[in-house]
Order: structure tokens, then C-alpha cells, then sequence
């Protein structure tokens, strides 16, 4: 502000205050203490203290709200990484999957997040969610999960990933879920009362009266379910949380000279959980790459 006298009327002196002219800052980069100041008049530090709240400063009611009121009408909005830098936290929780994709089919995963996020939302945390890209190596995926912008990280993957060596040796907190990981903590699903799939193979022996065998492979391969949708033989494809059964598989016929030709299985996934099994529940085309799949359960006759 600055003072600018007219000559009255009668040769006696008037006075009026005059907003001194702002730059218009849309898409000019986002304000700083630092412009602030030099509106004001004021030291950079002293518009730090007031716009962070700090406390133990000697700043007088008067020039609180000068800056107050100066950052409102530039449009100043605080700087997340800078904050973040000085608290030491993002208030951000990341969710790493080495499981493929994220299905919002899936509901063991839907459940999952969920759950994350209920449990996030009275603590004003979010959750930022991470997964396999295609053509991103190791290193490149644990550089994202500890470049700072996470506090720490739930990680739904199995012990061969080559990330979790990698984890392990971090200052990153992690919690791994479902599947219980060496050397990090973790909150596991209770196999022990029937869901695991050793369990469901045995009860599918039990149901048709051990007149089928029902064999768990835990080293899926496409060749072996191509192999066994060939035969016509019945084959169930166990992902995280979810098991859904193949019937049919396709591959790409023209592909270009040094990358692998795309891959599909038919699946029958009988989501959402009360659907009408004899209606087919939800069929697609699902890319063998972009899934991981833990287990095959061969079902053949004894």
C-alpha cells in the first residue's frame, strides 16, 4: 500500500489508500513466502512463520493478518513437498501389488483396499496405489516406492519377487498382506480353516466321491494350461485371493521381430460372489502377461 494526496477543492490536502497493482499469477508458477514479502515489505521468514503456524516467534496481531489476507488475495496454496519435507511425512500410505493388475473384480482386493482406506480416512491419509508396469525393472519400481513421496507400505506380492530382497534393506516401512514374507512383518489370511487351495482340491476329491484327482501346480506355466485346455481337460487358474476356471486360450499371430506375442486365457470367473454360476458369471479374455497366476489345479479322473 502506499499513500497518495490530491489537492481538495479548497487547496486543503485529501487522502486515500491505493491497492498497489498485483501481477496476474495464474500459470505463472505457484506463489512463495519469498513474493509475499516483497509485497508487504516484510522479511521472507517472518511470512514462513505466520503461513506455517508456527508458534514461539514474536509476530504482532497486526502483521498476521496482513500476511494472512496478502496470501489469500495472491492465491497462495502451501507447497505439499516442502511441508512434508519439514514434517518428515507425506500422510501418504502406498499399496504395491506384484500380483499383476488391479481387478475391481477381484473381491478379495476390492475388500483389501477397502479396508485400507477406512482405516486410513480418521488418520486424513491416503492411500497411493502401485503395481507392475510393463517394461519397468526392479530398480525401477523400488526407486518410485522410496523416492519420499510415501510413509510407508503394504505390499501384497509372493517371497520370489525380486523387489522384497530389496525392501527388506530399506529405511521404508512395510507391512506385507496375505502372504506372510521372511523378515517383514505381516498380517496373513487364516488358511487353516478350508480356503486354502490344498483344501480345495482335497474337497473337490471329497465331492465326487474321489472318482476325480485333483492335483495343485504351483509353478503355472502357458504351456501346461494350453496343453491341459487342449486335452479338454478342466483346469482352475488361482490368482490373489481369487480362483476362477480356463476354458479356452489365444495368441497373437502377428507380433513385431523381438517382442513376445500377446497371450490369453478364456476365463469363467464367477464374480461378483452371489452371481448365478449356471448364467456364467463374468467370461473375458484375460492377458496372461498382465495377470499373475499362483497355482493351476488339474482336475482329471482317478
Amino acid at each position: 500500500m502506499h499513500n497518495h494526496y490530491i489537492g481538495g477543492a479548497f487547496g486543503c490536502a485529501s487522502r486515500r489508500s491505493v491497492s498497489i497493482p498485483m501481477r496476474k499469477y495464474l500459470g505463472e508458477g505457484p506463489i512463495t513466502a519469498k513474493e509475499i514479502g516483497r509485497q508487504l515489505g516484510l522479511s521472507q521468514p517472518t511470512v514462513s512463520r505466520v503461513l506455517s503456524g508456527a508458534t514461539g516467534h514474536r509476530v504482532s496481531p497486526e502483521t498476521r493478518q496482513r500476511v494472512l489476507e496478502a496470501a489469500a488475495q495472491m492465491g497462495y496454496r502451501p507447497n505439499a513437498l516442502a511441508r512434508s519435507l519439514r514434517q518428515g511425512r507425506t500422510n501418504i500410505i502406498g499399496f504395491y501389488t506384484g500380483y499383476g493388475y488391479l481387478d475391481a473384480r477381484n473381491p478379495f482386493l476390492a475388500e483389501l483396499i477397502g479396508g485400507l482406506q477406512r482405516a486410513a480416512d480418521p488418520r486424513r491419509q491416503d492411500i497411493l496405489l502401485h503395481g507392475i508396469f510393463r517394461g519397468a525393472s526392479t530398480d525401477d519400481i523400488y526407486g518410485e516406492l522410496v523416492d519420499g513421496r510415501i510413509d510407508g507400505l503394504f505390499l501384497h506380492t509372493h517371497s520370489g519377487d525380486p523387489l522384497v530382497a530389496r525392501l527388506q534393506n530399506s529405511s521404508l516401512p512395510v507391512v506385507a498382506i496375505a502372504d506372510a514374507i521372511a523378515h517383514i512383518p505381516s498380517v496373513i489370511a487364516d488358511d487353516a480353516g478350508g480356503t486354502g487351495v490344498e483344501d480345495q482340491a482335497t474337497g473337490i476329491e471329497s465331492l465326487t466321491n474321489n472318482s476325480f484327482n485333483a492335483t495343485v501346480d504351483y509353478s503355472a506355466d502357458w504351456a501346461e494350461a494350453k496343453a491341459e485346455i487342449d486335452a479338454n481337460r478342466p483346469l482352475k487358474s488361482g490368482i490373489p485371493g481369487h480362483a476362477r476356471a480356463c476354458a479356452g486360450w489365444k495368441r497373437q499371430n502377428i507380433f513385431i521381430i523381438g517382442q513376445s506375442p500377446r497371450r490369453w486365457l478364456r476365463i469363467y470367473d464367477p464374480w461378483p460372489w452371489n452371481a448365478n454360476i449356471c448364467e456364467g458369471g463374468a467370461v473375458v479374455w484375460e492377458d496372461w502377461d498382465a495377470v499373475t497366476h499362483t497355482n493351476f489345479m488339474y482336475v482329471r479322473h482317478a
